[in-house]
């Protein structure tokens, strides 16, 4: 290993070392400052959970999910060991980043990479990507979803990647029994908790890619014989499974039910938000504005090249590798999937904006792309070394910049803190915030802050308090008075 290799590879794991430093540190000391519309969904129900002795709640309107394939499911565990839900969910936070981390690496190492690339993609896909407008309403980014705040994310990712890790495994031979197992067994419970997601967005691609192969093979009628393809028809009957318990039995419909085909009308403008969206989840765009030479724009400019060379990347693996190994039709399979599914599905209910978070797993494909695009082809041109190293740096800008946003855009926390004091100091059991949609995240917000008092929120122009991931307590069975703000 030259000299200029090895400060290199030392560099990436500086960052990444940095970059795990950042969510320890935020899940641990910041959570509290970051509450906003979702986040304090996941919390809340945390403290439900753990009052009630069950995951599935009583008396709760759940958001878009049952949320049991979330950190929900050990910050519960911890809540009742430490009674303090920012502890408890920033500890489980962490040990789904770090599952995250340890999983994506095993993708990673199915592929014929660089010790130097794999560290490239791994430092990508552990950085928080946040850039302006940063916002503590709710945000909804690809760290936030993943690795700080809520972890929507997190987990069905990991189970994606499972997926594409056993399929690359059984195309070369590999035993996957225990693998399946655990695949398997996850699949049908996220399935009870968030419906067809992966089942569409995981599953259903890599069917349709084994049935391709059997086709241009002009062996179809033995596809049935075929063990990747016996094994996947399981997994989309477990996801079936999954889904039926969650809607007949336990009477929840996720949010993916009312998903519908894109209208003649959206259908451009679809496409065209579904490229924003990329660039968005990256951070190579962002919705303010800003000098091109602040820290900000810096930063927004290295996450756009990022983006370009990450498309870069997916169209040269797509169309100089697709035939070369199992693995790289695997993921891609996986990649052109989703990318087909939401561009005929409207995922946008009504916004102008596309869901980027949908995109995650696409993202994480490009990331791969990019590993085996610097050994095949940018190396070369440019000079491994430098390379590493330039790359290196600029990821250890754009993370740092990325946590100090974070860090420095706190919400009203101490406002909120003195607003529960004196809600405490009266009689009525029951807070009710009328108003806009800012006082109406603070008392969302102040439902996990105080638990003294049930706090009902109702916005402008309704006549009912708005129930989104929230307790029905004393909606109908309440006749004592109440303090309304």
């Amino acid at each position: 290993m030259n000299k200029e290799k090895k400060i290199g590879i030392y560099f990436l794991i500086g960052v990444l070392a940095l970059e795990s430093f950042f969510i320890v540190f935020f899940n641990l000391t910041q959570l509290q400052y970051h509450l906003g519309h979702d986040t304090s969904v996941y919390l809340f129900q945390t403290i439900e959970s753990w009052r009630q002795k069950s995951l599935l709640l009583e008396q709760w309107e759940y958001q878009t999910t049952f949320a049991i394939d979330s950190p929900v499911i050990l910050a519960v565990f911890f809540y009742g060991i430490c009674g303090n839900i920012f502890i408890s969910y920033g500890l489980s936070n962490i040990v789904f980043a770090a599952l995250f981390g340890i999983v994506f690496m095993m993708l990673l190492k199915r592929f014929d990479m660089s010790s130097e690339s794999r560290l490239i993609c791994l430092n990508i896909a552990m950085g928080l990507h946040l850039v302006p407008v940063f916002s503590n309403y709710n945000n909804l980014d690809y760290g936030s979803v993943m690795f700080v705040q809520n972890g929507a994310y997190v987990l069905k990712t990991i189970i994606a990647l499972l997926i594409m890790i056993m399929m690359i495994d059984l195309a070369r031979g590999k035993r996957v029994f225990i693998l399946g197992i655990i695949t398997a067994f996850l699949l049908f419970w996220t399935s009870i908790s968030s419906g067809f997601w992966l089942f569409s967005t995981a599953v259903v691609p890599l069917i349709i890619y084994r049935a391709y192969i059997f086709m241009c093979d002009k062996k179809l009628k033995e596809l049935v014989k075929d063990k990747a393809f016996r094994i996947l028809t399981g997994f989309a009957l477990i996801c079936v499974a999954g889904q039926i318990i969650m809607t007949y039995v336990l009477g929840n419909s996720t949010i993916d039910s009312s998903m519908r085909i894109i209208n003649t009308f959206r259908f451009w403008g679809n496409i065209g938000t579904m490229i924003v969206a990329f660039f968005r989840i990256v951070g190579g765009m962002t919705t303010a504005r800003m000098n091109i030479l602040s820290a900000g724009g810096v930063c927004v400019s290295l996450y756009f090249v990022l983006t370009v060379l990450l498309i870069v990347a997916g169209g040269f693996v797509t169309k100089k590798k697709r035939n070369e190994k199992p693995e790289h039709q695997i993921i891609l399979s996986v990649f052109w999937g989703n990318l087909i599914l939401f561009t005929i599905c409207d995922t946008r209910w009504g916004d102008d904006n596309f869901s980027y978070r949908y995109l995650i797993v696409a993202f994480l494909i490009t990331v791969i792309c990019l590993g085996l695009f610097l050994d095949d082809v940018l190396y070369e041109k440019w000079g491994r070394g430098f390379l590493v190293i330039s790359m290196a740096v600029c990821l250890l800008v754009v993370n740092t910049y990325s946590f100090l946003l974070i860090y420095n855009e706190k919400n009203n926390y101490e406002d909120l803190m003195e607003m529960a004091e004196f809600f405490d100091s009266k009689d009525p059991e029951v807070v009710l915030f009328y108003g806009d949609k800012t006082v109406y995240v603070d008392g969302r917000n102040l439902r996990v802050l105080d638990l003294t008092k049930v706090y009902k929120t109702v916005l402008t122009g309704d006549d009912f308090p708005t129930h989104i991931g929230d307790t029905l307590k004393y909606d109908y069975d309440y006749e004592g008075s109440y303090i309304i703000v």
